[in-house]
């Protein structure tokens, strides 16, 4: 199981973004240090206080030079050519690339604001065969030694060769954002990994697209490159682990329902009434609405693992199901909470939640919270230790 974080710049009202941008650079480096693997934001477009990553490459590149191992994963990088140019996007992949010494993957998605559709002049109805050609063109261009040329509906060049050359042989790993079934077929179809996202529906409609996924990755029908990435991600949004579950509920309560209301409202349903493609969201954002007009989190939280806020056992748990249906990493926005609580989260996780995934034989075992009885039968050193991990407290 891998760990990432996605994080997208929520700046508190009242402060500034210059503020907030360096102040998600330190949560970077402490993730970095407690052991996440990956981390990364998703391009968002006019947005003043939710999402304010609008040119994620060049932030990307200012933090590869602040980190050294943790990879860099967009999550994702708008694969419309209205929005990015495929040859531009492609020079800057493998800038980045270099500059973290060969760190970045490359996440790439249709997105789902339809201010940004309406700004930038794209048809909803064709995102998603726009998004498949331009991952095609991509792909072309960063494993090509030699000058590539593509010739499509929305997007056509002359043979063109990129400089510079990345530092990944043929190119950084690419992953494509998935909800459907139908999505997660076509990622596994062109050897994508696969980033599954707004599921919240719950766990049963999980399983027909991670057997879809699974079942067709292992021979990809229309690659886009030789190198084929399986990873299957599923992201949790939001995401915070306290002491106790009632602290995460508590704060972390208020950061979902917004999100909910933000999507429920003015993403799903729009979306639902512009184009086929989109029409499964008319429902779930029917659906909802509801929990949002009741703000009832605890319902929501029942109703989908996207929604994690809980103790380190609560993630524990949740994760290890996401592991057995086949699930192999997980990425979090830790995100809303204000600085010192996302570090302190970010420290729970890494000190209790990864090592229980990748080095278990090295966790102590024992009752949390209490003392560890010594033959003497005095206290044990570190007796009242703040940093024990708590019981479970609902």
């Amino acid at each position: 199981m891998r760990f990432g974080l996605i994080m997208e710049n929520e700046t508190p009202r009242g402060t500034t973004h210059e503020y907030r941008y360096h102040e998600l650079v330190r949560e970077v480096q402490k993730a970095e240090d407690v052991g996440f693997d990956f981390w990364g934001g998703s391009e968002q477009h006019f947005y003043h206080q939710s999402s304010t990553t609008s040119q994620p490459l060049v932030f990307y590149a200012y933090v590869a030079a602040k980190t050294h191992t943790i990879k860099l994963r967009s999550q994702i990088v708008l694969a419309l050519p209205k929005v990015n140019d495929p040859i531009r996007l492609a020079e800057a992949v493998n800038t980045v690339d270099i500059l973290s010494k060969g760190r970045f993957e490359l996440g790439l998605g249709r997105g789902n604001s339809p201010t940004v559709l309406d700004t930038f002049g794209v048809d909803a109805k064709e995102t998603r065969e726009q998004m498949l050609e331009f991952i095609e063109a991509v792909a072309g261009l960063l494993a090509s030694t030699e000058p590539f040329e593509y010739h499509g509906k929305h997007i056509d060049f002359p043979p063109a060769m990129i400089s510079p050359r990345g530092a990944q042989h043929p190119h950084p790993p690419i992953y494509m954002v998935a909800t459907s079934a139908e999505s997660h077929k076509l990622a596994a179809e062109r050897g994508l990994g696969c980033i599954s996202s707004d599921n919240w529906l719950g766990m049963d409609v999980l399983y027909e697209p991670i057997k879809q996924y699974r079942e067709e990755i292992l021979n990809p029908s229309r690659p886009v490159s030789s190198r084929i990435t399986n990873g299957l991600c599923y992201t949790m949004i939001p995401a915070y682990c306290a002491p106790t579950k009632r602290e995460a509920v508590e704060t972390g309560g208020p950061i979902a329902l917004s999100y909910l209301g933000r999507v429920s409202k003015f993403t799903y349903g729009n979306l639902a009434k512009r184009s086929k493609d989109f029409a499964y969201m008319g429902e779930v954002g029917n659906q909802l609405g509801g929990l949002y007009e009741d703000q009832d989190v605890v319902g929501l939280m029942n109703r989908t693992p996207q929604v994690m806020l809980g103790d380190p056992d609560d993630f524990i748990e949740s994760i290890k199901t996401l592991e057995s249906l086949g699930y192999d990493e997980v990425t979090m926005r830790i995100e809303g909470m204000g600085h010192e609580k996302v570090m302190r989260s970010l420290d729970l996780i890494g000190r209790y939640v990864i090592p229980e995934f990748t080095r278990p034989g090295s966790v102590v075992r024992g009752q949390y919270g209490l003392p560890d009885p010594v033959e003497a039968g005095g206290a044990a050193d570190g007796q009242g230790d703040s940093d024990q991990r708590m019981g479970r407290v609902v």
